[in-house]
Order: structure tokens, then sequence, then C-alpha cells
């Protein structure tokens, strides 16, 4: 679930030079409400994204564009696979590869934190769609 704050315009037109706004973020999440949404997000700040909807999509996804992928955003708890399950096939590929979790399990952020990785960050839902863009930029400054 994501919040959407209606007295905070999501789309903000701030000075961000500096800042992670022109990366190529691959977004694997099983709900397409979800899905379509956060992609809008991404897409009007400048984002280059490419979506699934499953484990299987994004792997062919990561294997025809690895080269220009420079976050993966993925749900935790997907139908099938995990979000998990996809980072430990990714990272077998690109150990460096960075992935921001995103779930409403309470446990969610415990898994993450397991993962003993250091290119991982957990977003726990629901979240505030003005929030999205500031924390993927967050996270990808704080690994550079």
């Amino acid at each position: 679930m994501i919040a959407n704050d209606s007295n905070n315009d999501c789309f903000h037109d701030k000075d961000r030079s500096g800042l992670f706004t022109d990366g190529t973020i691959l977004l694997i999440e099983d709900d397409r409400a979800i899905l379509d949404l956060t992609e809008l997000v991404l897409l009007r700040d400048g984002y280059t994204v490419l979506k699934a909807e499953t484990t299987n999509q994004a792997l062919a996804l990561y294997r025809d564009n690895q080269l220009v992928i420079d976050v993966v955003l993925t749900d935790l708890n997907l139908s099938g696979d995990s979000g998990l399950d996809l980072a430990e096939k990714l990272w077998q590929t690109n150990a460096d590869l960075q992935f921001i979790f995103i779930s409403g399990d309470p446990n969610g952020a415990k898994k993450v934190s397991s993962l003993k990785h250091h290119h991982v960050a957990y977003l726990a839902k629901p979240y505030r769609l003005k929030d999205l863009v500031p924390f993927i930029e967050t996270t990808v400054r704080a690994s550079a």
C-alpha cells in the first residue's frame, strides 16, 4: 500500500542538481496498480524504469539491460520467488548491484538486514509517494 498525501505534491519541481535523477531502475512489484503508480512517479522524476511483475521477468530484463541498471527496487514478498531470492540470483552476476526492498511485512526490515550485504536498503509500506524518490536518492548516494 502506498499513501498519497494530497497536501504535498509528490511530483515536485525542486532543484535537484547533483542528485541521482537520471539513472535506470529495475522495478519489480506483483501488484499491478502499485507497479504502474510507482513507475509513473519515477518517470516523472527523470528515471528510466524497467518494470516486471515476476522475478522471471526481472531476471530477463536484467540479463538484457545489466549494463544500464543502477538500482533494483523490488517488493520483498512477490508471488513465486521473493525479492530476496531475486537479489541472491542477481548478486551472482554483479555483487555490487544495489537493492532497495519495499514491503508491508512487519518482519521485512529484519529479513533484509539478515542479508549481510552492503548494497541494500529497506522502505516500509505504506510510504508516501513524495518520500520514494528522496529515499532512493539518499540510498544511492550513501553507497557511492
